[in-house]
């Protein structure tokens, strides 16, 4: 055990003696020195010390003073008062000034237990100030590692947060462009499906079509009396307004006969101008946005004609209270990114139409079904719902595409977007009347065939009211057996689409057969995409008078 350093502050040496000599017999090993006034004290003072045994009364100077430079000079050092005599109230007064303990100088042998125990309480409470410096440092450490800890974790949520709404936004944005490409897929599939149904109905109303006509003209060439034939005229009316709209059909579905061919847009515009306003009311004002030198359109002039007074007409009915037209051209070229919609084609540049108005506009879900056959908003009586329904299926047989903008109270936007590009022409649709038919050709044998009874038959009553002389069959194998088994045939008259073997097929396979047999298709769709390599037969659209099919046999000449 190393000795105890020990400060004795007294001004009597031999009482510091004694104090000194009973803390050795009492076995504490002991180092000390001695203080007799406040100056010495002072000097004396140091963190070194273990103990300060003081008197409480010296002259000049106590052991309060004593105290206040210990507490002064921050030292925790035990401080015991030895004194002969003290009050119980200055004992109290020194205990409460920071003194360890008192003893009476006639009680010495208590003094060395009281250094040890002094002592001891002192290295306890060090420890224990120690222990909770540690534990005040540990907590201060915990507390900044769980600040910074709480500052990283907010950072790490917001960063990950950041991404995590980055990444939702952007799902987000790729379901909306999914579901719009899907809507869009699903539209173009729609009108697709739509184009094939009304293509084959307007087909199959084409043959109904043929017979009614056929008969009907032939019952008013019979007919003389005028009541019945007024009757007759009617009927061939309500006919006729059945073909255009089996027209209009075959429009939507693409399948119509068109006569194609380079279109100025720009002079059809102008040439125009006057029907359109004479369609319109005089509270619509037309403006012109035309784009100068503008290439030639690959177009039917007659076709686009229509189509664009059937958008006039939708314009006016949409602006009951007056307003704008606007008919604008431009050039669109389809390499461009940034071209206004995807057009879909192979040529490199387009003719775009457009047509403008101030109207009334439709909500979002009408503008979507606007392309439709028969969808219309106008009352029973006012629209067939067929207009623009035919706009789509023409600039889409042209190769092309159309498009609707509309916005309720602002209006709506039609744009035809049509081809520059050098394409095969379809064989056109010529007007043959009675006064064509060669009454020499007259006479001729002519092989009619067609699947359908009804119109077969009309098509072989027209020809025999003629004077030809006609057989009939109701596939391409019966027809073929007839030429065979040669019979005298000098026209081939025959239906382009029919099951099993098709007009074209027949067609090749007679003129193997009798390489000079001239022949005449006739079909309820365009012919367009349906011939095979090698066709270069000519052919009468359905529904035809019977003048014309006579006349058109009348020319036949064998090759």
């Amino acid at each position: 055990m190393s000795p105890l350093r020990i400060l004795v502050l007294d001004d009597s040496l031999a009482d510091a003696e004694l104090m000194a000599r009973e803390l050795e017999r009492s076995g504490v090993p002991l180092d000390w020195r001695w203080a007799s006034t406040e100056r010495e004290f002072v000097e004396a003072l140091g963190p070194d010390l273990d103990a300060i045994l003081a008197d409480y009364s010296l002259p000049g100077f106590n052991a309060l003073a004593a105290l206040e430079h210990l507490k002064r000079r921050e030292l925790g050092t035990p401080f015991i008062i030895v004194t002969g005599m003290l009050g119980d109230e200055a004992a109290v007064d020194c205990i409460k000034q920071g003194a360890t303990d008192y003893l009476l100088k006639d009680r010495l042998k208590r003094l060395g237990p009281a250094v040890m125990r002094a002592i001891e309480d002192r290295r306890a409470a060090v420890e224990r100030e120690s222990a909770e410096e540690r534990l005040r440092q540990s907590k201060e450490a915990a507390s900044e590692a769980l600040r910074r800890a709480n500052a990283d974790l907010e950072r790490h949520v917001a960063e990950r947060t950041r991404a995590l709404t980055e990444a939702n936004e952007k799902l987000h944005l790729q379901v909306a462009e999914r579901r719009q490409a899907e809507e869009q897929l699903h539209q173009a599939q729609k009108m697709e499906a739509l184009g094939q149904l009304t293509g084959g109905m307007a087909h199959d109303f084409n043959n109904l079509l043929t017979a009614v006509i056929g008969n009907i003209d032939l019952a008013m060439r019979r007919e003389t009396a005028e009541s019945v034939a007024r009757l007759l005229r009617g009927a061939m009316q309500g006919a006729e307004r059945g073909a255009r709209l089996t027209s209009q059909l075959l429009a939507f579905g693409r399948r119509q006969a068109l006569t194609v061919g380079p279109v100025d847009l720009n002079r059809l515009i102008a040439n125009l101008e006057p029907m359109l306003v004479s369609t319109l009311t005089p509270a619509i004002r037309i403006d012109k946005s035309l784009q100068p030198d503008l290439l030639p359109a690959l177009a039917d002039t007659t076709q686009i004609e229509l189509a664009l007074i059937n958008l006039a007409i939708n314009a006016r009915d949409a602006m009951p209270n007056g307003g704008s037209l606007t008919i604008s051209t431009r050039f669109v070229d389809a390499t461009e990114p940034d071209r206004p919609i995807d057009l879909g084609g192979d040529a490199p540049g387009y003719v775009a139409l457009t047509v403008t108005d101030s109207g009334v506009g439709m909500p979002p879900e009408v503008a979507a079904r606007a392309f439709e056959p028969f969808f219309t908003t106008k009352g029973v009586g006012k629209g067939s719902g067929l207009g623009l329904s035919m706009v789509y299926g023409l600039a889409k047989q042209l190769g092309g595409t159309a498009t609707l903008e509309s916005k309720v109270g602002q209006g709506t936007v039609v744009a035809i977007y049509v081809p520059m590009v050098a394409e095969a022409l379809v064989e056109t649709r010529e007007d043959y009347s009675t006064d064509r038919v060669d009454p020499a050709a007259c006479g001729r044998p002519v092989l009619v065939v067609d699947d359908d009874a009804m119109v077969r038959d009309t098509t072989c009553t027209s020809l025999r009211e003629f004077g030809y002389e006609v057989m009939e069959a109701g596939d391409g194998a019966s027809a073929l057996r007839i030429l065979d088994s040669g019979c005298a045939v000098d026209v081939l008259v025959t239906d382009l689409v029919m099951p099993g073997m098709s007009g074209s097929a027949l067609s090749l396979q007679a003129r193997k057969r009798r390489p000079n047999l001239p022949i005449i298709v006739m079909t309820g769709y365009s012919a367009a995409g349906l011939e095979p390599e090698g066709f270069d037969f000519p052919v009468l659209q359905k529904p035809f008078r019977p003048a014309q099919l006579a006349a058109m046999v009348a020319e036949c000449r064998p090759r």
